[in-house]
């Protein structure tokens, strides 16, 4: 009976999706393209950070409370160097009291417990680590709504002028400032195209990489298109990467008529509610004979390595039943 009431909510669910997303195409219009910022001032992220309860509402099974807490550690490390005024990460979590806890027991930076509004005070910047209790809506209570929670403070901080970029990761990765610089500068360069500048995810495991999202090589690259500075990009087969960073056009622009500014929306996604929550503005508005936006740099006919994104849990790579995680970053374009 479960099963049955799931698959027709699941069918409810995504024909809602449609009809919404055929009303926002009525009621809203694509609006002029603004240039995107050049600095960046200050920087808001949202992490989410679940805690395993036992129960049928777990997000997943990804390591025990101390594996996962080193992990977001380590995420939360890698982003404190990335620039600007301020970073300020907000962390999403179903513990907060033991996440604030044992984040303010290993952390170097200033932790507290409160609500993520806090974050955003105009003229007095917080930075460091805010833990925001999460709480399963009445009828969604799956661990998946954790990764949604952040979309409300994304939306409010457009109030916030000061905030130039935004950043939404999941808390098993590490996003660096060479990696938020090669975005700024790709933002710039790929502006006049339509497209955005992707990340490709990687595991390290037994000494190896692995491209996380890839389950075979993708053969000879082929070029979308070639920027003023002479890098050739590409169109990754799989462009998932459970990130995205906005400025403020790109973000005015998702939470006015993006699919993926809502849960239900996103249906109309290729993903399941934990994926579709990082999409960003990854399918929004693709260039003619494109399914996404994202697109990746090559170096020295490679990945440019400030595209890849470490995911540490390498869950996939020690995982023999799944073919994720089985191509060599040495071997992507092996046909």
């Amino acid at each position: 009976m479960a099963s049955i009431i799931s698959h027709i909510a699941g069918a409810a669910s995504v024909r809602a999706a449609r009809a919404l997303s055929f009303v926002d195409g009525i009621s809203t219009r694509k609006p002029r393209p603004e240039l995107p910022p050049q600095q960046i001032d200050r920087v808001l992220i949202a992490i989410p950070h679940w805690r395993p309860t036992g129960l049928s509402s777990d997000a997943k099974d990804s390591g025990s409370v101390d594996e996962r807490t080193s992990r977001l550690l380590r995420c939360l490390n890698s982003l404190f160097g990335l620039g600007g005024s301020a970073v300020d990460a907000v962390v999403y979590t179903n513990s907060p009291e033991l996440t604030a806890h044992h984040l303010a027991e290993r952390s170097e930076a200033d932790v507290r417990l409160g609500p993520a509004a806090s974050v955003l005070d105009e003229h007095n910047p917080s930075g460091g680590i805010t833990v925001v209790p999460w709480v399963p809506g009445r009828f969604y209570r799956h661990g998946f709504g954790l990764a949604w929670a952040h979309k409300a403070l994304f939306r409010q901080a457009l109030s916030v002028p000061q905030i130039s970029h935004m950043i939404y990761l999941e808390d098993d990765m590490l996003f660096g400032r060479a990696n938020l610089e090669y975005w700024l500068k790709g933002r710039l360069e790929l502006a006049p195209s339509g497209l955005i500048p992707g990340f490709v995810r990687f595991e390290t495991t037994a000494g190896e990489q692995w491209l996380t999202d890839l389950k075979a090589p993708m053969g000879e690259p082929r070029h979308v298109v070639t920027t003023s500075d002479g890098r050739n990009w590409i169109s990754m087969v799989n462009p998932y990467q459970a990130l995205y960073v906005l400025d403020r056009p790109l973000a005015l622009d998702h939470f006015r008529r993006s699919p993926s500014r809502g849960r239900i929306r996103s249906r109309i996604r290729p993903h399941d509610d934990l994926a579709s929550a990082s999409h960003g503005a990854i399918y929004d508005d693709p260039p003619s004979g494109l399914n996404w936006r994202s697109v990746v740099p090559l170096s020295d006919g490679a990945i440019d390595p400030t595209a890849l994104i470490e995911h540490t849990s390498a869950n996939y790579a020690n995982d023999p039943t799944t073919a994720l995680a089985t191509v060599r970053i040495s071997e992507v374009f092996h046909g």
